[in-house]
């Protein structure tokens, strides 16, 4: 069956949807009731935009933070904790301690089966401990650019690194890239990512990505693409002992929000030609992995 399918010429992502529904009542559904779909993408490019003369920052050097202003936002870099310690929009502040990498997810019950969680564990000491010197902040100042990186040690056998570096522009925008140095002979890395923990009265997100349910690698097919939002505290899947949850995948772009109407934005980098999105997964959880970790049944966390 060939469906034409028109779009309307502004450059952007086109998502193709068909839906199977039944066009009658069954003892089991009533018509309507929609029993597969599939989805194709596609990307219609636009001309390339020319680059405008960057943004002043003003860069402050402390003996132990490093500062960044710009118009409107600030950030703050600690020598001695390893990380960014403040992030301001418009005065707000948003962070409560150096987002930092991440090594481990809370186990679930097919790590329990099949001893995954045992087999990884020293992952979730190397997520909590970390090797770090006040020498391994690297700073780096060019027009409009500021790029701190950080090293941290990871305290795994054979022992590894891992770079995180921020690059802050004077459109406000940071872009963050963390590397993961590889070694032979570890056990299995359960999890990489960043670890961002927010203010409370971030009690909303919305994004853009695979859902509206939680999703994952190995069972992604089951969800659609869209602009879906939701709650910290709504985003928990209820299984019978608390574990890792609450995932989205193919995450073009997500916004956490408080009352108020203020937004901290996360974006997928634009590479390549046609500036093409990458992708990445999310979770926007009110405990961290390890609170889930340890608790045996839901009346253990925290309401």
């Amino acid at each position: 069956v060939q469906i034409p399918v028109s779009v309307s010429g502004r450059p952007g992502e086109y998502v193709c949807q068909v839906s199977a529904v039944l066009g009658e009542d069954k003892l089991w559904a009533e018509k309507g009731h929609e029993t597969a779909f599939g989805e194709c993408v596609s990307r219609l490019t636009g001309a390339e935009s020319r680059g405008s003369r960057p943004n002043p920052l003003k860069v402050i050097h402390g003996d132990v933070n490093l500062g960044v202003k710009g118009e409107n936002f600030s950030v703050l870099f600690s020598r001695a904790d390893g990380g960014m310690t403040s992030l301001r929009y418009g005065g707000k502040e948003w962070i409560t301690r150096p987002p930092m990498p991440t090594y481990w997810r809370a186990t679930t019950d097919n790590d329990r089966g099949n001893g995954f969680s045992v087999a990884s564990s020293m992952w979730m000491s190397a997520d909590q401990f970390w090797r770090y010197h006040n020498t391994q902040m690297e700073v780096t100042e060019e027009e409009g650019k500021v790029t701190v990186t950080f090293r941290y040690g990871v305290q795994v056998v054979p022992a590894t690194e891992t770079k995180v570096a921020y690059e802050v522009t004077g459109d406000g925008k940071i872009r963050v890239k963390a590397r993961y140095f590889g070694r032979e002979g570890l056990p299995g890395l359960p999890l990489f990512g960043m670890r961002f923990r927010l203010l409370s009265e971030a009690d909303r997100f919305t994004y853009y990505g695979y859902g509206p349910e939680e999703n994952y690698i190995d069972r992604a097919e089951g969800a659609r693409l869209g602009i879906f939002a939701g709650t910290p505290m709504g985003n928990l899947s209820r299984y019978l002992v608390p574990q890792e949850c609450g995932n989205r995948t193919e995450c073009r772009w997500l916004w956490v929000e408080d009352q108020e109407g203020h937004k901290l934005i996360f974006r997928a980098e634009e590479t390549g030609t046609g500036s093409v999105r990458k992708r990445f997964h999310s979770s926007v959880l009110p405990y961290t992995a390890e609170e889930l970790e340890m608790a045996r049944h839901w009346d253990e966390l925290s309401s």
